[in-house]
């Protein structure tokens, strides 16, 4: 029976040396014994013996340790660069001890930029989402908040593309129906979108944050336009509690009176299915309400379409000549 040399060395500092890419041979050589010594013994303490050729491939612990965590490169940059397997770069980590990163940053593959806007921009923002555009937190426990939604029409995706940009990736791509989907993927000082209208308590409690909202809110859901040759400013959506709170707050700060219809024409979702409630409607047709209203939006709305909207609609007011159309 071969007896087996006894060393006195802690579990502890075996793992730690092992770990560290030293070999069985240069441990057994540092303890005065054999090699099948250190073997057996890392055997007994649960210890995975490496491949003998796994210190000879990359990638090497300081170009790891740059890569992975220096330049927080995913696994799979790494094992590019290194031209290696993904596998064998996981088994690295291990050997060398270094933390794998989790889902929620590995996900982060762009750069990002936290939000640092007034709450001016805040509360545009706010408005803008609150039109037509969902939004999540990608994984539960995750660091990326995705803002989506589309339109048919391109100026929409254009002003959403401006509107992120700066602050993370965006995507955005047109279908075959001829509709355009975008998306926005932005890091966790916009948690603020997951629940938005949690927000309107500290919008209304000021005039500029609730003017920047409705213009926001304009932005995305608002029309203007000629209807027997008259002015006329409409935002819809199907929230009512959204609509009231636009009511109330133009009323209490700008005397601006205003009306909220119920459209109960059916009408069908981009995914086909049958909406299960009726479309709200809130307008503004009185002449001094609208030139209140104009000389407010004019310098905070951003979207083109709907100043050149504003600036024809201005002009009716003026001359009451216009032929009934809407203003494209």
């Amino acid at each position: 029976m071969i007896k087996i040399k006894k060393i006195e060395i802690a579990n502890e500092d075996l793992i730690d040396l092992y770990n560290k890419g030293l070999s069985s041979i240069k441990i057994a050589k540092k303890y005065n014994c054999s090699k099948r010594t250190i073997l057996i013994k890392l055997h007994k303490i649960g210890i995975d013996l490496r491949d003998p050729g796994c210190l000879k491939v990359r990638p090497f612990k300081e170009e790891l340790e740059k890569l992975y965590l220096d330049k927080n490169l995913p696994t799979r940059k790494v094992a590019e660069i290194c031209q290696c397997s993904r596998s064998t770069v996981h088994r690295k980590l291990k050997m060398y001890d270094i933390e794998r990163r989790g889902l929620a940053d590995a996900e982060i593959k762009y750069p990002r930029k936290s939000f640092n806007g007034s709450l001016e921009e805040k509360s545009y923002l706010v408005g803008f989402s609150l039109g037509d555009l969902r939004a999540r937190k990608i994984w539960k426990n995750g660091k990326t908040i995705n803002i989506a939604g589309g339109s048919t029409q391109i100026n929409q995706i254009e002003l959403f593309v401006s509107l992120f940009s700066k602050y993370g990736r965006v995507w955005h791509k047109q279908t075959k129906s001829g509709r355009y989907n975008a998306e926005a993927f932005l890091d966790m000082s916009f948690e603020f979108f997951l629940e938005r209208k949690k927000n309107l308590k500290w919008i209304s409690k000021n005039p500029s944050y609730f003017l920047a909202f409705l213009a926001g809110f304009t932005d995305a859901e608002g029309s203007i336009f000629l209807s027997n040759r008259q002015a006329v400013y409409s935002i819809g959506n199907y929230d009512l509690e959204i609509l009231i709170f636009i009511q109330k707050n133009l009323e209490k700060y700008y005397g601006i009176e205003s009306k909220i219809y119920l459209d109960k024409k059916i009408r069908i979702t981009s995914d086909g299915y049958e909406r299960n409630s009726f479309y709200k409607i809130l307008r503004i047709q009185r002449s001094r309400s609208l030139v209140s209203l104009f000389e407010l939006l004019e310098n905070n709305i951003k979207h083109p379409k709907r100043l050149n909207q504003l600036y024809l609609a201005r002009e009716n007011l003026k001359t009451r000549g216009l032929i009934s159309k809407k203003i494209e």
